[in-house]
């Protein structure tokens, strides 16, 4: 099983997270239960790195969510902004067929170096980052509820 995502497809810049397992893999609760040990690796223009980093399966349901709706209208933005800032993404659908991409990656969680990047999509990358994401979150699915 690939438990990856890519946003840039097969060209030479992209971003690309990898889902190693659960943080907590015998938690049950919510909270703790739900974060994931990743590995994400950035190539854009002439900088290129990886590093490890800590994402919720929740954060990446909503992202999920939102890339439903960015490709049924093609317009509008689906945003991944994880609450410990490794990496956030922004697509934003012009409703033509154009996802501009905006993020960031910082290399430590709170206090790491920062790379900003932008990248440049048509909504034929949408279905198979959807698919991706799909896949993760079949093999990794949110684990309790938050308490009311």
């Amino acid at each position: 099983m690939n438990d990856t995502f890519r946003i840039g497809g097969g060209s030479a810049e992209f971003v690309e997270v990898e889902i190693v397992g659960r943080s907590v893999p015998d938690a049950t609760d919510y909270w703790d239960g739900n974060w994931l040990v990743s590995r994400v690796t950035v190539a854009v223009g002439g900088f290129s790195g990886a590093f490890d980093a800590f994402f919720r399966v929740d954060e990446i349901q909503g992202f999920r969510d939102q890339l439903g709706h960015l490709r049924q209208t093609l317009r509008g933005q689906a945003a991944f902004e994880p609450i410990e800032e490794q990496l956030t993404l922004r697509l934003e659908g012009d409703g033509k067929g154009h996802v501009a991409v905006v993020g960031h990656a910082r290399d430590v969680a709170g206090t790491g170096n920062i790379l900003k990047f932008e990248l440049s999509l048509d909504q034929t990358y949408l279905d198979a980052l959807i698919g991706s994401i799909d896949g993760i979150l079949a093999a990794y699915p949110v684990r309790g509820q938050p308490a009311a």
